[in-house]
C-alpha cells in the first residue's frame, strides 16, 4: 500500500484539516470538498512524503484545528525530516497554552497569513471578526516563545483589497519581528 501511495505523493504538503476558523472571501479551498482522514492515514501520507522529500508541510483549511495536530507534527519530526512546518492563519497561536504545545514538537517553520496591517481591513478579507488580532497576538507568542533558528514567515497574499497598503504592511510586519515575508498572488485551485 505504501508503495501505491509513493507514487500517488505530489508534493510535500499534507493536509490535515477540513475546518477553518475564518471564511476568506478569497478561499482557494472553499468549495473543495475535502475528506477527513484519521491520524492513522495522515500518517500513513506522512510516511510516503518521507520516502521522497526531506521537507514537510501541513496545510489544509485550517490546520491547527485538527485536533491530534501536535502528535501528527511530533510524529513527522520523529521521521527526520530536515524541516518540518505548519501553514496557517495563525489564530490558535492567540491561545498561550497551545502555542507551547506546538513549539515543543520540534517543528522548525511556521507560515502565517496576514491581509493587512490594519485590523478592518484584514477582517473584510478573512470576513472574521477578531481574527486580525487573534492573528497578530498569535504571531507575537510565536516570537516570544519560539526556539533559535525557526522560522517564522508571514505571507501577505496580495489582492486588490491590499495591493496600495502594501509597504506599509511590508513595514509593520517587520516592525513585529519578522524577518521573513512572502507577498503572494492568488492562486485558484
Amino acid at each position: 500500500a505504501l508503495q501505491k501511495q509513493v507514487r500517488e505523493v505530489s508534493g510535500p504538503y499534507v493536509y490535515v484539516g477540513d475546518n477553518c476558523n475564518n471564511n476568506c472571501v478569497f478561499c482557494s479551498e472553499a468549495n473543495v470538498s475535502f475528506r477527513h482522514k484519521s491520524s492513522a492515514q495522515i500518517k500513513s501520507e506522512i510516511d510516503a512524503i518521507r520516502t521522497k522529500y526531506n521537507f514537510i508541510n501541513f496545510m489544509g483549511r485550517e490546520p491547527t484545528l485538527c485536533e491530534d495536530i501536535a502528535n501528527l507534527l511530533k510524529y513527522a519530526v520523529g521521521l527526520g525530516f530536515k524541516q518540518v512546518g505548519l501553514t496557517t492563519n495563525g489564530r490558535m497561536f492567540y491561545y498561550k497554552s497551545f502555542t507551547k504545545e506546538i513549539l515543543s514538537t520540534g517543528l522548525n517553520q511556521i507560515i502565517i497569513t496576514l491581509y493587512s496591517n490594519n485590523e478592518q481591513k484584514h477582517e473584510i478579507q478573512s470576513a472574521t471578526k477578531n481574527s486580525f488580532t487573534q492573528t497578530i497576538s498569535g504571531i507575537r507568542n510565536i516570537l516570544e516563545k519560539k526556539p533559535n533558528n525557526f522560522s517564522l514567515i508571514v505571507n501577505v497574499l496580495v489582492n486588490k483589497l491590499n495591493y496600495r497598503d502594501l509597504p506599509e504592511i511590508v513595514d509593520y510586519v517587520v516592525d513585529l519581528g519578522i524577518m521573513e515575508i512572502n507577498l503572494l498572488n492568488a492562486s485558484p485551485l
